[in-house]
């Protein structure tokens, strides 16, 4: 009895599941959603400290926390405890099992020297922390990963006061003029080498922060990733995905510095969460063109309870999604300042077909342009360089998206949606408020949307 009493003891002790219940946010929900299934860890915890891990922001503890995350995951797995300090990294792989547990207190920095992003024989960086293709993995606690970004990106004139525009200038760097706009790009920096060749090619190179790729079970939760070279939080391909309760932030004028980015993934869960960065908040994307059959649809989603409070759109579809994006549901979200509240974006050649949206009540405050936008002539430079087919292939068609208990306190425009025939339409609003400055709708004739009981008032 003694002996299957310690066995039944060591077995419960061997794993460990979030604590966490999630249920509660797939109830009453106007779809069936299949619920996203949480990461279990085995029951061990090493600290990066006993291995010699100095957190005084100057220590190169990489190869220490790599060693670390290697050795614990040929054991089972188990948590990797950061605890208070300043711990100065370069990119670094999470392995299936693996929880990477940052205390209160403690900071993960990214090395500014961009030449040890790259690995050897490589011809772009590491994302700074990645998970690729794990099974049971997570990122968790109180603590910051610190992306470095003002090293990577480049900068527009027109969003920096005269101040900062000479700050930024005083690290060194090259500008130039595109158009009328003048561009600061970190190349040929005063204290740190480059890590190509082209000005061009080094600014397309940059990558996330953080970022999951093909994984299973996996979960970010509490941590705060901040100024990261372009995408705070990237995650592509993974099933059986949490993010709960963690905060992002970058620079309101960091180019392509989007909060959290989800591409071609199934059963997933983001919530809690407050956002505020320089470009799309919550941004959903599947595939752009012949690339999408290289990926599974989008599917079985909830975005709730978020808070956005900056950002070009504060929840957003597009605009890749070639792969196509169903059975979505938002709701209790609050988008404040945004420059676009709810924003439905695409061209020919990145889309494909969205059903099964469902968002209500949401919360929009100080919207600089359109409370609720659609778009599927969006249009920029990077879109005809990256096209994935040609002529009219993958047209957007933007369908089957209910939005209601809408409250809008203030937007330029109420709604507006602009496209050809058929790439809009079967758009269902209803039971809304919105208070405009400029113009109650735009919506071109060629768009199919249903408005019914919604209040548009002047401001």
């Amino acid at each position: 009895m003694k002996h299957l009493f310690i066995s039944l003891s060591l077995l419960l002790a061997a794993a460990t599941a979030s604590a966490a219940d999630y249920s509660s946010f797939y109830k009453d929900l106007p779809i069936s959603i299949a619920q996203a299934e949480q990461p279990v860890f085995k029951d061990a915890r090493v600290d990066i400290t006993d291995y010699g891990a100095k957190g005084d922001g100057i220590f190169d503890c990489t190869r220490i926390l790599q060693n670390t995350i290697d050795n614990l995951a040929a054991k089972g797995g188990g948590q990797v405890y950061i605890p208070a300090g300043s711990w100065l990294i370069s990119p670094i792989t999470l392995k299936s099992g693996i929880n990477l547990h940052l205390a209160k207190g403690a900071m993960l920095i990214l090395t500014p020297d961009r030449t040890k992003h790259l690995k050897q024989g490589a011809t772009k960086p590491m994302h700074g922390i990645q998970a690729l293709g794990c099974n049971n993995v997570a990122i968790t606690g109180q603590g910051i990963i610190n992306g470095n970004g003002i090293y990577w990106r480049a900068a527009k004139r027109s969003k920096y006061s005269a101040t900062e525009w000479e700050q930024l200038k005083a690290l060194g760097g090259t500008t130039a003029m595109k158009g009328n706009e003048e561009i600061w790009y970190p190349f040929n920096l005063k204290s740190l080498p480059n890590f190509d060749e082209s000005v061009a090619h080094q600014e397309a190179l940059r990558q996330s922060v953080v970022y999951f790729q093909g994984c299973q079970k996996a979960l970010v939760q509490g941590v705060t990733i901040i100024d990261s070279p372009k995408f705070q939080l990237e995650l592509e391909d993974c099933t059986d995905l949490t993010v709960d309760g963690i905060i992002v932030n970058c620079p309101w004028n960091a180019q392509n510095g989007d909060g959290i980015v989800l591409k071609t993934s199934q059963k997933v869960l983001i919530v809690n969460n407050t956002i505020d960065c320089g470009n799309d908040g919550i941004s959903l994307k599947a595939a752009t063109g012949k690339r999408a059959f290289d990926h599974k649809p989008m599917k079985d989603v909830i975005v709730a309870k978020n808070i956005v409070l900056y950002a070009h759109g504060g929840f957003d579809i597009g605009s890749e999604f070639a792969s196509g994006i169903s059975n979505v549901c938002v709701y209790k979200n609050t988008l404040v300042n945004t420059e676009t509240g709810l924003r439905f974006k695409s061209y020919t050649s990145r889309g494909g077909k969205t059903d099964n949206i469902y968002i209500w009540d949401t919360l929009l405050d100080k919207v600089k342009d359109e409370a609720i936008g659609f778009q599927t002539d969006y249009i920029n430079e990077a879109i005809y360089k990256t096209e994935g087919a040609q002529g009219n292939d993958w047209i957007p068609e933007f369908q089957g998206i209910h939005i209601y208990n809408l409250t809008c306190n203030k937007a330029r425009i109420g709604i507006s949606a602009n496209g050809a025939r058929g790439t809009v339409h079967d758009i269902d609003i209803h039971d809304c408020n919105i208070t405009y400055t400029d113009v109650n709708t735009d919506i071109d004739p060629n768009c199919d949307i249903s408005v019914k009981n919604v209040t548009l008032r002047k401001f």
